[in-house]
């Protein structure tokens, strides 16, 4: 047993060094990550206290703009109270001055009011005389087209008296036509 108990020695150093590098690595390996975990997060500080460092000085930046713009508006208010009693002023002038013109214009709605009604007469008699005037024209058209048909027939009479004639001396040659006796008879 003795000889099993020395064979098994080496193994078991062998099995004890093993166990003692396999500890230590996994120790080392988590003492990597911790400064792996850790120098991230300093870099997010760091990232951090940059941003902050920004803006604070923005906000320094803009309350100094702030203050300046306050005496600004302290000099602007100023200003404007003295307009303000300015402008109280010249809306007295103004209401006075639109009083004025009311009054006007109701005189001038008044005097339209005359303008249009006789507008409006004078309208009616525009289209009295327009329907008139078309009235006369429809009467001129339907005596234009009756002269037309007179003057047509009066046409058509004189070439038929005429076609007559023709054909009366054709048959009696000897015999005064129609228009030579009427001549005739006025002499």
């Amino acid at each position: 047993m003795a000889d099993g108990a020395t064979k098994r020695l080496p193994y078991l150093l062998l099995l004890l060094v093993f166990l003692t590098a396999a500890w230590l690595s996994v120790i080392v390996m988590h003492k990597v990550r911790e400064q792996r975990v850790f120098a991230v997060l300093i870099q997010e500080r760091d990232g951090k206290v940059i941003s902050l460092r920004a803006l604070l000085q923005k906000e320094k930046a803009y309350n100094k703009e702030t203050k300046r713009k306050v005496e600004e508006m302290k000099a602007t208010t100023s200003s404007l109270r003295t307009q303000k009693t300015d402008l109280k002023t010249k809306l007295k002038r103004l209401e006075a001055t639109a009083t004025n013109l009311k009054t006007k214009q109701k005189e001038l709605e008044a005097f339209l009011k005359e303008k249009d009604s006789h507008i409006s007469q004078m309208e009616e008699s525009t289209t009295n005389l327009q329907n008139t005037r078309k009235e006369l024209e429809a009467c001129l058209k339907e005596q234009d087209s009756l002269i037309k048909q007179m003057e047509e027939k009066a046409t058509d009479l004189q070439n038929t008296q005429k076609e007559q004639d023709v054909s009366l001396r054709e048959r009696h040659p000897h015999q005064p036509t129609r228009k030579e006796s009427s001549r005739g008879e006025k002499t």
